[in-house]
């Protein structure tokens, strides 16, 4: 299978080297069809990037399951069995594994069939705030913190931002830098130093409520000898990952996440916009003049971010003497990408379907087609505690088992001049 996506993925890449080639040093452009044909390939050639990621991932993991391990007893035990497991007593590794066991049988057969002893387990340390008569239970620490480095795996901005964990809801104050301090002063030996602080904005970094719903189906949860935890925190971590990623982009900031494509004075307010030159187009001048608006120190750690159709835009772009201005296939005069096929002007860009798309294939006037920063600055707060609710009657005619899952989070941009947008003039 890899090596077919691979063979997938070079064919595309020749096709997209071909028509570039087509028109490369002369003055002519895409026919309809051609640019149809451009586009497909590269959308192709992306997705197939991704899947090749992937499995090359589950190839590394099969190999890892595959190496020789020591025996130890397993961490789940049978999915249908309610037999009670007591609390190992032997250490913080064994009642670990017994309170995933039981958070295992409560994932397959809900609060209402857990053993006394089990539910016991589950209410131990970490478990305070779990909810038994309301049909929830809070998860325990393993499963959150495989949960979180799953979101990590499926959300742009939790790798490149500051994840900040929370033991419990509430304000973290107001963390939003207004102004940062001065230089430091040369001063005298006995000379004392000039006052000055930071400013801070008014909105708070507080964590709101999220939650999502996952079915699976009933029979392969319930005679499956699979890792059922693994399977719904992997659901769960999609589910949640695509909410998030929309939030930290366009959040509005109200009960939910503010973006990074949101203007706000609480966040980044339009004093970090580059207007386009061109009507609803994006120019080379655009980018370069976004990127050199950012401050050195800032620059050395940006990353560009913006969705595919503002990709396609950048790939097309064309010198005066119709040469393409980006060209990471192997040929010459890059000059947007510099040597590095994965850069622009020299700093890495992910592309996110959340981020301002093209409407009805074009952009509006408005609309923050890209943004370039240090998204370190940009601060993500988790709460720790993870809610699990079990339907299991309630998807019953449909052999279905529903898993709510409860977490809270939030998100803000807490220093603005560490970023830039590019807006598109109308």
């Amino acid at each position: 299978m890899l090596k077919l996506k691979r063979e997938a993925l070079r064919q595309a890449l020749e096709h997209i080297k071909a028509l570039q080639a087509k028109y490369t040093g002369n003055q002519g452009n895409f026919t309809p069809d051609e640019e149809e044909s451009f586009d497909k390939a590269l959308a192709d050639a992306q997705a197939l990037q991704k899947e090749i990621q992937r499995l090359e991932e589950a190839e590394r993991l099969t190999a890892a399951v595959a190496e020789p391990q020591a025996s130890t007893p397993p961490i789940y035990a049978s999915q249908t069995a309610a037999a009670e497991t007591p609390l190992a007593q032997t250490g913080a590794a064994d009642e670990s594994r017994a309170q995933m066991a039981a958070f295992g049988r409560f994932l397959a057969s809900g609060v209402q069939n857990l053993a006394a002893e089990d539910l016991r387990i589950l209410r131990a340390a970490h478990q305070a705030d779990s909810n038994p008569g309301g049909g929830y239970l809070t998860a325990p620490p393993q499963f959150v913190a495989e949960l979180i480095r799953d979101l990590d795996d499926e959300v742009f901005m939790r790798r490149l931002g500051r994840v900040i964990p929370v033991t419990q809801s509430g304000s973290l104050g107001v963390p939003t830098l207004t102004a940062d301090l001065d230089d430091a002063d040369w001063t005298g030996e006995l000379t004392s130093a000039a006052d000055d602080e930071m400013t801070f904005g008014k909105r708070e970094l507080k964590p709101n409520y999220l939650s999502k719903l996952v079915k699976l189906s009933a029979p392969l949860i319930r005679r499956s000898p699979m890792d059922v935890p693994g399977l719904v925190r992997q659901r769960l971590a999609y589910k949640f990952g695509a909410t998030e990623e929309k939030a930290f982009l366009t959040g509005n900031g109200v009960a939910q996440p503010l973006g990074v494509l949101t203007a706000s004075n609480d966040g980044i307010s339009t004093s970090r916009d580059t207007t386009t030159a061109a009507s609803l187009a994006i120019g080379a001048d655009d980018v370069i003049g976004a990127f050199y608006s950012l401050k050195s120190q800032y620059r050395r750690n940006a990353t560009w971010l913006f969705h595919r159709n503002a990709l396609g835009d950048l790939r097309k772009l064309k010198d005066s003497n119709n040469n393409y201005l980006w060209t990471p296939f192997d040929f010459n005069g890059r000059m947007l990408t510099g040597a590095e096929p994965g850069a622009i002007l020299g700093q890495a860009y992910v592309v996110s379907e959340f981020a301002t798309a093209k409407t009805a294939g074009a952009w509006v006037a408005g609309d923050y087609a890209m943004i370039v920063g240090d998204f370190r600055h940009y601060w993500i707060a988790d709460v720790l505690d993870t809610q699990i609710q079990v339907l299991t009657e309630l998807y019953a005619l449909t052999n279905q088992i529903g898993y709510v899952g409860r977490r809270e989070v939030d998100g803000m941009p807490i220093l603005e001049n560490a970023f830039q947008r590019i807006k598109i003039k109308a």
